[in-house]
Formats: C-alpha cells, sequence, structure tokens
C-alpha cells in the first residue's frame, strides 16, 4: 500500500474548503453535538481565515472544535437556549476588553485584522 503525501503551500485554501463542506452537509439541517446529544439550530460563525463555519446558535461550545463535534440531523431543535433564539456568538467589538487583559501576541495578524 501506498499512500501520497504533499506540502500544503496554501493552508487557507484548505480551512476555506473544510468549511465549505461542512456548510453543505449542515444545510438544511439542525446540529446534534456528540458530547451531549442535545439538537441545536444552525448558524455561521466566522473561523479561520475569513471562511465561515456552521456552528451551535446558542454558541455552545463543542468539544473537538465546530468541525468535529457536530452531526446533521433532521431531529427537532431540544436546546433550550436555541429555542429562546439567544443570539450566536456576538464579535469581540461589542465589549470592551477586560480591565488588565492584552491582547494576545499576533491575534491581529491570525484574524486577519
Amino acid at each position: 500500500m501506498t499512500t501520497k503525501t504533499g506540502t500544503i503551500h496554501d493552508f487557507g485554501a484548505l480551512v476555506r474548503a473544510r468549511a465549505t463542506g461542512a456548510r453543505y452537509a449542515f444545510d438544511g439541517h439542525n446540529m446534534r453535538l456528540r458530547a451531549t446529544g442535545v439538537v441545536h439550530t444552525v448558524t455561521d460563525i466566522e473561523w479561520l481565515d475569513g471562511s465561515h463555519l456552521p456552528a451551535a446558535k446558542c454558541g455552545a461550545a463543542t468539544v473537538g472544535g465546530p468541525l468535529a463535534d457536530g452531526v446533521p440531523t433532521d431531529e427537532p431543535v431540544n436546546c433550550l437556549r436555541c429555542l429562546r433564539g439567544t443570539p450566536a456568538y456576538r464579535p469581540t467589538g461589542d465589549r470592551p476588553p477586560a480591565p488588565g487583559m492584552r491582547p494576545l501576541f499576533a491575534l491581529d495578524t491570525v484574524m486577519g485584522r
């Protein structure tokens, strides 16, 4: 058995391709988190390199990250926060930083700001 390995020359293209595939998988579906079994409404959040990923509308954290823990499902939503319409992730620009908190080194570069 042989395997082909190569160098990734454009990490951003890889991230965007994975995000696009995830969005197609969740199109018209809800998201069941494997760790809890709770079914959430799906919304898009901004991820790496300007790509958008499907995520739980209520902002529930996932154990393995947004691409690893969610499963597309036709089951009805049973998350109380999603059913109440709790807003999705808030951009960090909506609130001032906590007193004494410094930004992470080179975070602006990673986030494309």
